[in-house]
C-alpha cells in the first residue's frame, strides 16, 4: 500500500483514499503477462477519538456493496470451517467475540499453493512463503508480515480478494493492511480455525464481487 490520493468529488464530499498494491521491490518484477499493479479498492476516511488520541480510520466505500452478491451466510460458525469456494473475487466478513486471541486464515488450492493470515499475540500476520509463484524476487517472501494492533482485540475482519491480491481490515477499517500473490490456479479452498476450542465466527458472509474490468 502506497502512494495514498484522496479525492473527494465523487462520494458526497467524504474524503476517499486509493492506495497503489505493490512494492518498488519487485513492480517490476511480478508475473502477469497483461499488465501489472494495481489500486485498492476506495476507502473513506474518518477521523476518530481514542481517549487521548485522534485515529484515521478508513472503510471500503458503501457503494461496494452495489457490485457483491451472497453465496454464504451463517448467523454462527463453529471451528474449524473448511469450505471449497471459488475465492477469486470474493468477500469474506465475520465477527469475532472478545475472547478470542488466536485465529488462522488460509487461502489454497488443489496444487498446493496457500496464502495464510493468522492472528497471534496481538498482532496480524500474513505469510506468502507458499503462495504460488514466488520466484521472481528475493524480497517477496523474505519475511513474514505483521501489523500489530496497538493493544487492541481483533473483532471483526473483512477480507476482498482478488485474482491476485487481498485487502484486511480488522476492526471495520480501525486496522488495515494489503498483499499480492501469485498462485498457480485460482485459490479455492478456505480454511478458518484456532487453537482456542470454543471460538466461533459470528455473521459470517462470503460474497461474490462482480468484476468491473471491461
Amino acid at each position: 500500500f502506497y502512494a495514498g490520493v484522496t479525492f473527494s468529488i465523487f462520494f458526497n464530499n467524504k474524503t476517499v483514499l486509493l492506495g497503489w498494491m505493490s512494492n518498488w521491490q519487485y513492480a517490476q518484477k511480478v508475473p502477469t503477462e497483461i499488465w501489472r499493479s494495481a489500486m485498492t479498492l476506495p476507502r473513506e476516511l474518518t477521523l476518530k477519538k481514542d481517549v487521548y488520541f485522534y485515529k484515521l480510520e478508513q472503510k471500503i466505500v458503501e457503494t461496494f456493496a452495489s457490485i457483491t452478491t451472497p453465496i454464504f451466510n451463517k448467523k454462527t460458525t463453529q471451528l474449524p470451517l473448511n469450505k471449497e469456494v471459488n475465492l477469486s473475487k470474493t468477500e469474506i466478513v465475520f465477527d469475532l467475540d472478545k475472547n478470542t486471541t488466536n485465529l488462522s486464515i488460509a487461502f489454497s488450492n488443489k496444487k498446493g499453493d496457500i496464502f495464510s493470515i493468522e492472528l497471534k499475540d496481538g498482532k496480524v500476520f500474513t505469510n506468502r512463503l507458499k503462495s504460488g509463484k514466488i520466484d521472481f524476487s528475493e524480497t517477496f517472501t523474505n519475511k513474514i508480515q505483521s501489523m500489530d494492533l496497538a493493544g487492541k482485540k481483533a473483532t471483526s475482519f473483512q477480507l476482498i480478494l482478488d485474482k491476485s491480491s487481498v485487502e484486511i481490515l480488522v476492526n471495520k477499517g480501525e486496522f488495515s493492511m494489503t498483499n499480492l500473490f501469485f498462485p498457480n490456479e485460482e485459490y479455492s479452498i478456505l480454511t478458518i480455525k484456532s487453537n482456542q476450542k470454543t471460538t466461533k465466527l459470528k455473521n459470517l458472509k462470503i460474497n461474490a464481487i462482480k468484476s468491473v474490468w471491461n
